[in-house]
């Protein structure tokens, strides 16, 4: 069971209105509850316990009646555990029945406990290209290409871990879902930063140290199949889903270093050394696993009801969504041509 504590804040003047229509969404949802009711002159401070199921259509249906209230705030804790254990809620229904239905008429969806602002708080930040971003990119790029120089694939995976293209791919597919043009301009010109920063200085070492193709880690950066295209789809998916089921953005991070991080590499060492041809295709590589990532990423958020929060938004949201995913999709196939004429003809 994923929980979270939700506590909202609320000057006194809208305290009994909060209360009510806390009330009102159902609280025999809520595992523990307290609320200083009996403090009259004081602003409202609660705090509800509940499953992070339920904790995104609360979070919605006060953040859209109260949001404009002064002293108005809602703060999300993750919750690691409880003492005593909480156990699942009893199905008390009768066989055959069907299940009681509590939703309100303007409940959001279920979203499978993913709350927006979660998730733009764990991506907004590294959408962001700043100094460390630059710095980071570029110790990637360094150690990633002398992992492929030394076909040594240990120093190749420390690379994945330092280098910091999480942000601005998951920020693309987030800010498309949500219709944040701000996030979608900032994580595309960070990704745009990002790939030049790792193929930079693999462009220098190969330029320098040249670049073996018979090596074993970067030759496997020259071969581009529809299996290639298939693993960056599973990446992405798998990655989309792990970030908002809360885990660690490290671990997801990893993920999609190791579909751009090795290929831009070898790209740069590649061009570096004058291999014109096995460049391109470490280039091919790297362009098939960003169009994979994002479209992957644009359709497991649009799947799982990320969406933005106002009603007026979220029509525009959604024809951001069809745009995004018909132009992905697009040059996933032109991508995928590619690789089946370079099969056949060459």
């Amino acid at each position: 069971m994923s929980l979270r504590m939700v506590e909202i804040v609320c000057d006194n003047a809208g305290k009994d209105r909060v209360l009510a229509e806390m009330r009102q969404f159902d609280d025999d949802r809520f595992l523990s509850w307290s609320a200083g009711e009996d403090e009259d002159d004081e602003p409202l401070r609660a705090r509800v316990l509940l499953d992070g199921d339920v904790a995104s259509g609360l979070v919605d249906r006060l953040e859209r009646r109260f949001s404009g209230e002064t002293g108005f705030r809602i703060v999300i804790y993750p919750v690691q555990a409880t003492i005593p254990r909480l156990e699942p809620p009893e199905n008390n229904s009768e066989p055959g029945s069907e299940p009681e239905q509590t939703e309100t008429p303007d409940a959001s969806p279920k979203r499978e406990g993913v709350i927006r602002e979660e998730l733009r708080a764990a991506v907004q930040e590294g959408a962001e290209f700043t100094g460390l971003f630059a710095l980071l990119a570029t110790l990637a790029s360094v150690v990633a290409s002398i992992g492929l120089l030394r076909d040594n694939p240990a120093v190749v995976i420390g690379a994945m871990v330092i280098a910091p293209l999480l942000g601005p791919n998951v920020g693309l597919a987030l800010a498309t879902v949500l219709g944040d043009a701000r996030l979608a301009r900032a994580s595309l010109g960070t990704l745009a930063g990002g790939i030049a920063l790792v193929v930079a200085p693999a462009l220098a070492l190969g330029w320098l140290l040249g670049a073996d193709a018979g090596s074993g880690e970067l030759a496997a950066r020259t071969v581009v199949g529809l299996s290639d295209v298939a693993l960056a789809l599973a990446a992405g998916v798998a990655g989309i889903v792990s970030l908002s089921r809360g885990a660690s953005t490290a671990l997801v991070g990893v993920m999609v270093a190791l579909a751009l991080v090795p290929p831009l590499s070898a790209c740069g060492l590649f061009w570096g050394a004058g291999e014109l041809d096995h460049a391109a295709s470490a280039g091919l590589l790297a362009l098939t696993n960003v169009v994979c990532l994002n479209l992957a990423g644009v359709l497991t958020f649009a799947i799982r009801g990320v969406r933005p929060l106002w009603y007026h938004e979220i029509r525009s949201a959604r024809s951001a969504v069809f745009r995004a995913l018909a132009f992905w999709t697009m040059l996933l196939l032109a991508v995928t041509a590619v690789i089946v004429l370079n099969w056949r003809f060459f």
